[in-house]
């Protein structure tokens, strides 16, 4: 569904993002697994990608009520659905379900999902698996879902997991490690957003298991989970679109519930505004970004091979700045190809972008175009970054995908309203 903006601004907002749908989902396949009742602070499961998790991880038989306050969940044994299991367009929920799967006592589980899901990689993950005296097959394409894994449990031991497409592999594997046979030892080969992995052992510390970690090798020993409370951070990832916005608008916004103590991958967010010279001041568990003088220090070439989530809302910084983008070829991967995406989007409102294979050049345009038609690739965080460039700016473009957020912010419009920005269905106007 196409969108456009009406703007009314009001300077000077204040927001509380989403918590973070990754801690989320790694205290929801944890909690699953820890025999006891676990409480997290998710009162209402909104994010599509939560949302498909629960729902997955109750035809796992896992008994989850989400009410008005939080979310309990008894835990225990996971036993095998009765049918297949529809992880939608969530590529965490099907690579941590594979491994999940494995711990079933008998039978085996089909995973499968939406068409654009069956294009994302999960080959290492099989193979891993496999190495550790489990069984995991592609049913279609070698290496991509749908998946069949069969159960009985994980033997342990020592794999590879090549994880230079994604950090979810070793993830994945990492919370399930406490029940193998086995202490488990996994060498991650090529990681990428090395962050994730750390909120994945902070979250399983939470729950009594310690990961020992040297450089890229990570062991595990047996013992299981215990239930806990967990609490779940605001997403730095849905906060960054605000943060570029504010930048964008010469403006200033104050992001609370934020805990930078649990690690987050786009935490980094604050360092890197900080490096292109705007002013971030954290007080307790908020952040307030301020620009106050709308200069911007430019030819910076930033590294996200850590961070890729929020290499599209720091692109739309290059609208104001030359910048430059290394280390993300995986967002190739991702829900869409989002070095081509931004680029091309970038470049219907005029500015100069230089693609090349693990980054992007974004030059500002010397006239910037007004009232054009902008795709969303029907990607959440390409839908976000444009929205803001376009209530930043004030563009006039109509933009298409408005329900691609669903998938990780549905909210994303009515936290656009604090600062006065309206949406409007193309229709409508």
């Amino acid at each position: 569904m196409a969108f456009k903006l009406k703007y009314g601004w009001k300077e000077g907002a204040a927001l509380v993002p989403p918590p973070s749908k990754s801690y989320a989902q790694r205290a929801l396949i944890v909690a699953s697994l820890a025999e006891g009742r676990s409480h997290l602070n998710i009162s209402e499961v909104e994010a599509e990608d939560i949302s498909i998790m629960v729902s997955a991880l109750k035809e796992f038989g896992v008994q989850i009520e989400v009410g008005h306050e939080e979310t309990v969940i008894d835990g225990g044994h996971p036993r095998a659905p009765a049918q297949p299991v529809n992880c939608g367009l969530s590529g965490a929920t099907i690579r941590f379900l594979t491994s999940f799967s494995t711990l079933v006592p008998n039978g085996s589980v089909l995973l499968t999902g939406e068409p654009d899901l069956l294009r994302r990689p999960i080959g290492p993950l099989i193979d891993a698996i496999t190495e550790l005296g489990g069984s995991a097959e592609s049913l279609r394409v070698s290496g991509f879902p749908p998946v069949r894994v069969k159960g009985g449990g994980l033997k342990g031991g020592f794999a590879v997991v090549e994880s230079s497409s994604s950090s979810q592999f070793i993830s994945s594997l990492l919370m399930v490690s406490p029940l193998a046979k086995e202490s488990v030892q996994l060498e991650a080969k090529g990681l990428v957003s090395s962050p994730y992995v750390e909120m994945t052992i902070s979250t399983m510390k939470d729950f009594g298991v310690m990961v020992r970690s040297e450089g890229m090798t990570f062991s595990v020993h047996g013992g299981g989970y215990n239930c806990s409370d967990f609490d779940v951070p605001a997403d730095m990832s849905a906060a960054s679109f605000f943060m570029c916005m504010a930048v964008l608008r010469n403006s200033a916004i104050k992001i609370g519930h934020v805990n930078l103590a649990r690690p987050q991958a786009d935490s980094k967010i604050v360092d890197i505004l900080r490096l292109l010279g705007v002013t971030v001041t954290v007080d307790g568990d908020s952040i307030q970004v301020r620009m106050r003088d709308g200069e911007l220090r430019s030819d910076v070439e930033i590294d996200l091979k850590d961070s890729p989530d929020i290499f599209p809302p720091l692109a739309t910084l290059g609208l104001l700045i030359p910048i430059t983008f290394r280390g993300i070829a995986h967002t190739r991967l991702k829900e869409s190809d989002r070095i081509r995406a931004m680029g091309t989007e970038l470049t219907r409102l005029g500015a100069n972008v230089l693609a090349f294979d693990d980054g992007v050049r974004i030059v500002p345009p010397k006239d910037l175009k007004r009232g054009v038609r902008l795709n969303g690739w029907n990607d959440h965080r390409v839908v976000m970054a444009l929205s803001i460039a376009d209530a930043a700016l004030e563009l006039d473009c109509t933009i298409e995908g408005r329900d691609a957020v669903r998938k990780s912010y549905p909210g994303f419009f009515r936290d656009l309203g604090l600062m006065g920005i309206e949406v409007e269905n193309e229709h409508v106007r």
